[in-house]
């Protein structure tokens, strides 16, 4: 269950980010959140903006299929983003 302040933290990413994926640049279609730093990790900054980074459905999943689901930080963000995927 999302807690209200989980829910403004994705509305302020998106708005940030002007509804947009930073990756391919798909702008208000199937749009997800992405924690920077692993939501597991790092649950002191799950509602950190600086947190967070908007990416389109599938730019999300090649992040993850890339990266895992655990164990990933800034670099690999930064990696995947430069990427010519």
């Amino acid at each position: 269950m999302q807690t209200k302040k989980y829910k403004e933290w994705r509305e302020n990413v998106y708005k940030r980010d002007n509804y947009t994926c930073l990756k391919c640049g798909q702008k208000g279609y199937k749009l997800n959140v992405h924690h920077i730093l692993s939501y597991s990790e790092y649950k002191n900054l799950r509602t950190n903006i600086d947190n967070g980074i908007t990416l389109c459905e599938n730019c999300h999943k090649k992040f993850h299929k890339l990266f895992g689901f655990y164990d990933f930080d800034k670099n690999d963000m930064n990696t995947f983003l430069k990427g010519d995927d």
